[in-house]
């Protein structure tokens, strides 16, 4: 069974929902995100769901990746 909004397994949907509260890290932006959402991005284009191309990587901030990486080596050290 399929979801009709997503075409996604329902047990995918299922699984992921009952996963929500597992734990998670808090990591710098490294260059491979903003590549991966773009590869997405582009596929979506291919695909018709989006009409023009998008640049995703303007909406990745970099700029906490210092402070984020010097607060989890305090927490490594407690």
């Amino acid at each position: 069974m399929q979801v009709a909004e997503t075409h996604l397994p329902l047990q995918d949907i299922l699984d992921q929902f009952a996963r929500r509260s597992d734990d998670f890290s808090l990591a710098g932006v490294t260059p491979d995100v903003p590549e991966t959402h773009q590869k997405v991005a582009d596929t979506f284009l291919k695909l018709g769901v989006l009409d023009a191309r998008t640049e995703v990587g303007k909406f990745w901030d970099t700029s906490f990746n210092e402070a984020i990486a010097a607060g989890a080596a305090k927490l490594a050290r407690i």
